[in-house]
């Protein structure tokens, strides 16, 4: 009998470890509904339906450079400032974005979202993300002005790029998820990402 009590009691703590561990994002996002966080993100999401209660987003659509200008994609953008409370983020709760922006291709399918904020401290998101991914980091060949990282997992790229201490500034930090096989396509998500450079073949891979 106590056996039996202690092995229910192990395989109930096992099970709540591993809810949280993959714990779900909110259906919605808006200040009620709790924070959001990046990593947990499966692009099977419909945005439309995400940004639907949230307050003063709004979403604009990117044409192309040709005289067809037909539309490439979608951008949606959230002001957590505009939802108190709200903390759009990735892996760390301090890693968050006051204007975080979600991207769709031209289908409306959820492709990537990005993060850009600015840090009066160095942060470290870099040894935070190699804890989890980094089995998945390649090396890249990319020069500029800023420091850049990437992880090839088996269903996102995960793109990070951040800048020494700015005068004035502090530290600048972008981030870049991606859905693999939506970047793998024909969808330019380099419209995008600037500044940082998403490497999807060995030209710019060490």
């Amino acid at each position: 009998m106590k056996n039996s009590i202690l092995f229910t009691f192990i395989a109930l703590f096992f099970l709540s470890g591993c809810d949280a561990q993959i714990k779900k994002n909110p259906k919605y996002l808006g200040s009620k509904f709790g924070n959001f966080n990046l990593d947990a993100v499966t692009f099977a999401e419909n945005l439309d339906t995400l940004f639907s209660k949230s307050t003063g987003s709004f979403k604009r659509s990117e044409k192309g450079n040709s005289s067809a200008g037909g539309i490439v994609g979608h951008q949606y953008f959230l002001n957590s400032k505009n939802n108190p409370g709200l903390k759009v983020y990735f892996i760390d709760e301090q890693f968050n974005d006051v204007k975080s922006q979600f991207i769709s291709d031209q289908t409306g399918k959820f492709a990537a979202v990005k993060l850009s904020l600015v840090s009066a401290k160095p942060m470290d998101i870099l040894s935070k993300i190699n804890q989890k991914y980094g089995k998945y980091e390649v090396k890249l060949k990319i020069k500029n002005a800023l420091h850049n990282y990437q992880w090839d997992t088996p269903k996102k790229y995960i793109s990070l790029a951040y800048s020494d201490k700015m005068e004035g500034e502090g530290y600048l930090y972008y981030l870049l998820i991606t859905e693999k096989k939506r970047a793998d396509s024909k969808f330019d998500i380099s419209r995008f990402s600037n500044p940082i450079q998403l490497c999807l073949d060995k030209s710019c891979k060490e």
